[in-house]
């Protein structure tokens, strides 16, 4: 019974309108970088499943941090640090993602979720971040 309900609320929650679309998960497999292009995209396909779709963090088997109304992404140097290099149970990305790509994450964080700061980080910001 317990594997039934959980297999019917992970069904519920893949059907939720907030959600990603399926292919917002598709990665290629001629290359180690994400294909997404667009901080949404890339954000659905990497942040959602600890952080959550809309943003509200998670509890469980670990600790999540909200990124939704948050004021540590005030700050386009952290977030882009952190996505860059990890921090604590969250792995490194800038493996996967590309200066472009960073910022448009860093950029999608900071102006959606409930954030509205001010600002816009470059690809040439993250390059100067990663030396």
């Amino acid at each position: 019974m317990k594997q039934y309900l959980m297999a019917a609320g992970l069904g519920l929650t893949l059907l939720s309108p907030q959600l990603a679309s399926a292919q917002d998960f598709v990665q290629s497999g001629s290359s180690d970088m994400l294909p997404q292009q667009d901080g949404q995209s890339l954000f659905n396909a990497v942040c959602s499943g600890c952080h959550m779709a809309d943003g509200r963090g998670a509890e469980g088997a670990g600790h999540y941090p909200p990124l939704a109304n948050s004021e540590f992404v005030e700050s386009p140097e952290a977030v882009a640090t952190w996505i860059i290099n990890g921090y604590r149970a969250m792995p490194p990305l800038g493996g996967i993602m590309d200066d472009a790509q960073v910022a448009e994450v860093v950029n999608y964080v900071r102006h959606n979720l409930g954030n509205d700061y001010e600002g816009q980080m470059t690809a040439e910001d993250v390059a100067a971040l990663r030396e």
